[in-house]
């Protein structure tokens, strides 16, 4: 008998939580906010490079020693985890664009979770009307900390000309600690919004989407 309850038990929480994310997948199913969170999230990737200076001016132009050519790249393998590897691409002598590996994993998730939770928040402001205050809060909270999110590639950008070059070294210090809330804070996000649009929309017709 225990054992069939907690098997019946199982069952429910699994079909409780598909329901849950029923509306997601159900708004995501439509050709629209697939185009519209792809907007979203490559216009934020864009965005953030430019904040944190992945894309970046350089001080001294880059000596000919070191690049003999422009436009080239230059790659290191070797280094510290989490800093390296490093991929730089010199538009001139003084443009250049400087990515870690790290770096971009973390916005390549972090454009995707952006870009789902920008066009639900969309969709529901436009077609579900629930009431998700604190779940925008959630999600303002994970966008703030994605931005504040500096990893040893990023050479500061309009982030440094806002905070200065004494807090863009503190948040250096957290490059791991910072992406991973941000991360954490937005799949919750999404989650309970789901969770609040499925219960405001039960029936809810996938071609009205």
């Amino acid at each position: 008998m225990g054992h069939k309850h907690k098997g019946r038990s199982e069952k429910d929480n699994s079909r409780h939580t598909r329901r849950n994310l029923g509306a997601m997948s159900a708004i995501f199913a439509s050709g629209y906010y697939k185009r519209l969170a792809l907007a979203l999230g490559v216009a934020y990737a864009i965005v953030y490079t430019f904040t944190t200076g992945i894309f970046q001016v350089l001080p001294y132009p880059v000596p000919e020693l070191v690049l003999p050519k422009v436009p080239g790249s230059l790659f290191y393998a070797d280094g510290p985890i989490g800093q390296f590897p490093l991929f730089q691409f010199f538009f001139t002598r003084t443009f250049m664009f400087s990515i870690s590996l790290s770096a971009s994993v973390f916005i390549a998730i972090q454009a995707t979770l952006v870009g789902l939770m920008l066009s639900m928040i969309i969709y529901n402001l436009r077609v579900a009307k629930c009431s998700c205050k604190e779940t925008y809060g959630i999600a303002t909270y994970g966008l703030a900390q994605g931005v504040f999110s500096v990893f040893a590639c990023c050479g500061g950008g309009l982030l440094l000309l806002a905070i200065g070059s004494a807090g863009f070294a503190t948040l250096r210090s957290y490059s791991l600690l910072i992406p991973v809330l941000s991360i954490i804070a937005l799949l919750l996000s999404l989650f309970l919004m789901s969770k609040r649009i499925s219960k405001t929309m039960l029936g809810y017709d996938k071609r009205a989407l």
